[in-house]
């Protein structure tokens, strides 16, 4: 038995909804900030710049993950290369030198902490 198939396209009632539309740089941007995360902080800030560049455009999901994850992980990379640069002068008899540096990672950790529970909270 034929089906009938209506001849004006307006009286179908399967019309495809729009698909909504991606955000490239913001799926970029979070790829690379969850990258930096594995290399130690070196990736995290270019994922967190294409991130704040990408919630300019709709959808925003992807760009605002991304912008939190290279947020931390260039704190992260920072205050880990602070500490270890702290350590390695102190082992190369620098120890006077090693003093401000430490402080300061000490600092950007307590700064990042309270970056990360005004994020949250």
């Amino acid at each position: 038995m034929p089906q009938h198939i209506p001849q004006n396209p307006s009286s179908w009632r399967d019309v495809a909804a729009p698909v909504p539309g991606s955000n490239a740089l913001g799926t970029a941007g979070f790829v690379v900030a969850l990258l930096g995360l594995f290399t130690g902080g070196v990736l995290s800030p270019i994922g967190m710049i294409l991130s704040l560049f990408a919630l300019g455009r709709e959808p925003r999901g992807l760009a605002i993950a991304g912008a939190i994850l290279g947020f931390i992980g260039s704190c992260g990379g920072i205050i880990v290369f602070l500490l270890f640069g702290g350590a390695i002068l102190a082992l190369l008899g620098l120890g006077a030198a090693s003093l401000p540096v430490v402080a300061l990672g000490v600092v950007l950790v307590v700064i990042a902490v309270t970056g990360i529970l005004l994020l949250v909270g």
